[in-house]
């Protein structure tokens, strides 16, 4: 008799989550696009009509979730303030973002509630805005990597320039080119969807197809000869270059499909389908942690910091429990080795097993298949790991291994929640007691992790240890050998013993955790090196006395400074200051501070206003010379001060040229001498001209006169000016010689082609019917 089936809404979280992950599980086998997936549904629906009659798809629940955010964003711009709302700190641009990452259209979104302009919602989704956290690393906002940097500001933007290029190009030849184009319904679908790749896609499929199809084209046929020939070349043009955009796009993407597709398993692992007998750990190393810490630093432990830290090894772990089902254990692994290589991690890896194998909750003899989860990182993915995790492991436990890797760039998980907690629990023990060494750090997490234990009693369980490896490594290195075996390239790994095999195993290279691979790997073997000399951890160095691990100065200690007291203290005087400044002293230092900050900023503002005057004489005396019957009086003196004093600052444009010897008449008036040196400019004034003529034109433009005097304020060595100069000139020489020499090769290539223009021209002559 068959058991009785229990409703949904009846079953355990496990029960259910076990069920969501294979309906998921047959929407990424099947649904290879939107227009699959909405098929899918609708099939499906049919269907379960059939015997639910009452069963209607409707979008109920998204509209009263969007609702609710519209009167949180309405509260929000009213000015209500958090605390009302009883939310964390938001903000209206955070919530757009939130909001604009869904699937729906700006009308879709009004129309259920969410009041957001047209300018606020494409800026939301051109700009996503990351929440306000306590952490600085999680504060930023996580792209995922490099690689979806590149994808979505560089490589999907340049892309849709090419696009709206080859529609420019094509529609000046064809004005009705993609009349179809837009008035397809696929494609007002897909321009909706905030992913750009389909329509790049489907606009290169379009122009690809018109091509081929050209003959058939009732338009291109009407159209004159020189056009069609024209319109095809810009066609094949931009087949070729979307092409190549499409291709790096789908390499890109598909990163982010295989990066998505292990994270989907790992979820489905932790949702409920890791079987009783099965063990799953996930582990990774936590960026090194400098030591001494504390409050309160001397100079001697920040100096140390720069020497001195340690390695912090994590784990989570989804064992079988003793009681049933499954126990979950978060371990961390404090060491003084600072190598992050592939010896150490597997040495850290089996310390991590014999703990769980060890600790009373676990039923470890009913291992029956292990997984191991991690990143891509060189310590975890590379055949040193591959033959302990795959050879190793399976020998030595008598179970299956499954060797699971994430995306590049995308390993985010347990781990990390964890190295998060313990950022935390450092910073609350910091307050209490200083780390000056391994046994406090350990402490520390200890304490942190005996504190969170206790507001959740039948939560996870911590562990935290030190792990001395000794003070020379292993000689001896196993590597996993196999020519049909490229490990950078796959991101699933998997042995089991199998006495029929002749080594006692089977391994398989599954490429992804959701594939299971009929086949066993090709001929494999283990490869050993064994080192002849003896190679030593690597640790921090400090080869000063480590005074924060000493006891301090006891009563009665003779030291350096009780002898410098006995040999100085004749030396007393009546006006000798307390050991420690007062307040008056520090408001007074204080003071004297914004005292000195005050005199630079009004040292600046008359730096500038007098660049500003200087500059109106120059603007002034440009204005006088160029209006002067005889520009040629070269040695006469001019007399600017009428002009000036109603010459403003729009007058002041770049138009204005002062050339050498207009500049040397300038700086011959007393007032404009005393400008120049409250700018404090050199006192060799005559040759200031070459120097702050940087284009060696002969003229000096405003913006290059204001930038010159700037730059040039204090003493100059002549050393300086004239290697500056010698610069300069070689430079505007070599510059020269260039357009020299450009120059000379257009008129060659003109010379060549010259003839053939004349060839062609007569030849269409003679053709041409009289």
């Amino acid at each position: 008799m068959a058991p009785k089936r229990r409703p949904f809404s009846q079953l355990q979280w496990k029960q259910r989550s076990r069920i969501l992950a294979q309906v998921v599980s047959i929407f990424q086998a099947h649904c290879l696009s939107l227009d699959d997936a909405n098929l899918l549904i609708e099939k499906a629906f049919r269907k379960c009509q059939s015997f639910l009659p009452g069963l209607a798809l409707d979008n109920q629940m998204c509209a009263q979730l969007l609702g609710a955010l519209g009167r949180v964003r309405s509260a929000v711009l009213e000015g209500l303030g958090n605390q009302q709302l009883n939310t964390p700190r938001i903000s209206v641009a955070q919530l757009d973002a939130a909001v604009c990452t869904l699937p729906l259209t700006h009308e879709r979104v009004r129309q259920w509630g969410y009041d957001i302009s047209v300018r606020a919602y494409t800026s939301a989704q051109a700009q996503q805005v990351p929440c306000q956290s306590s952490s600085s690393r999680s504060a930023a906002h996580n792209v995922g990597g490099e690689h979806c940097r590149h994808l979505e500001r560089s490589l999907i933007p340049q892309a849709l320039r090419e696009t709206e290029n080859a529609k420019r190009d094509i529609c000046t030849i064809f004005p009705n080119y993609f009349q179809k184009f837009y008035a397809a319904e696929s494609t007002k679908t897909i321009m909706e969807d905030t992913d750009k790749f389909p329509f790049i896609n489907l606009f290169l499929t379009y122009i690809d197809n018109e091509n081929r199809n050209a003959r058939e084209n009732a338009s291109r046929r009407e159209m004159p000869q020189r056009d069609r020939l024209a319109l095809h070349q810009t066609e094949a043009y931009f087949i070729h270059s979307l092409k190549a955009h499409v291709e790096l796009l789908e390499a890109y993407r598909w990163h982010q499909i295989s990066s998505r597709r292990q994270e989907n398993v790992l979820l489905q692992l932790r949702g409920g389908s890791l079987g009783a007998d099965e063990l799953m750990v996930q582990f990774d190393f936590k960026e090194n942690v400098r030591y001494p810490i504390s409050r309160e630093e001397t100079s001697e432990e920040w100096h140390a910091q720069n020497k001195l830290s340690l390695t912090v090894y994590g784990a989570s772990v989804l064992a079988p429990a003793k009681a049933g089902g499954h126990v979950e254990l978060y371990l961390l692994l404090v060491s003084e080795v600072l190598d992050h290589d592939a010896q150490i991690a597997n040495m850290l890896l089996n310390q991590v097993l014999v703990l769980v194998r060890d600790h009373p909750r676990v039923n470890f003899p009913a291992l029956r298949k292990l997984w191991l989860v991690s990143d891509c990182g060189p310590h975890f993915r590379s055949y040193e790991s591959a033959a302990h995790f795959l050879v190793t492991l399976v020998t030595t436990l008598k179970v299956k291994v499954h060797v699971m890797y994430l995306g590049e760039q995308h390993g985010k998980g347990a781990c990390d929640r964890l190295f998060g907690w313990t950022n935390e629990w450092l910073q609350r023990y910091l307050q209490e007691k200083p780390i000056h060494g391994i046994k406090d750090l350990v402490q520390a997490y200890r304490s942190g992790s005996t504190a969170m234990a206790q507001m959740d009693p039948s939560g996870a369980a911590f562990l935290v240890h030190s792990f001395d490896p000794g003070q020379s490594r292993p000689s001896r290195r196993l590597f996993f050998n196999c020519s049909t075996l490229k490990i950078s390239r796959t991101y699933s790994l998997s042995a089991e013993p199998n006495s029929l095999a002749p080594s006692g195993i089977t391994i398989r290279n599954n490429v992804f955790s959701d594939l299971v691979s009929n086949q066993s790997l090709g001929p494999w073997s283990i490869g050993e090196t064994i080192s002849e000399d003896e190679e030593q951890w690597r640790r921090g160095y400090y080869d000063k006395p480590r005074s924060w691990e000493e006891l301090g100065p006891q009563a009665g200690d003779v030291n350096e400074l009780t002898r410098k007291y006995t040999a100085q203290k004749s030396f007393k005087s009546h006006a000798m200051p307390a050991p420690k400044r007062s307040l008056e002293e520090k408001l007074s230092a204080k003071a004297r501070t914004l005292s000195k900050q005050a005199r630079k900023r009004r040292r600046q503002q008359a730096a500038l206003k007098a660049d500003g005057e200087l500059l109106k004489k120059f603007a002034a005396a440009y204005r006088m010379f160029s209006d002067m019957d005889e520009p040629g009086r070269s040695g006469a003196r001019i007399d600017f001060k009428p002009m000036e004093s109603s010459f403003t600052d729009e007058d002041i444009h770049e138009h204005i040229a002062i050339t050498k010897e207009l500049f040397l008449l300038i700086i011959q008036d007393q007032s404009v001498q005393f400008l120049m040196d409250e700018l404090d400019l050199p006192h060799d004034r005559a040759n200031l001209f070459e120097i702050i003529d940087a284009d060696g034109s002969g003229t000096l433009h405003v913006t290059e006169l204001v930038q010159g005097l700037l730059k040039i304020r204090g003493e100059v060595k002549k050393s300086d000016a004239v290697a500056t100069l010698l610069a300069t000139k070689a430079i505007q020489n070599m510059v020269l010689e260039l357009k020299e020499e450009q120059a000379e090769f257009r008129n060659t290539v003109l010379k060549k082609i010259e003839p053939r223009q004349r060839t062609s021209r007569s030849e269409s002559a003679v053709m041409k019917p009289s």
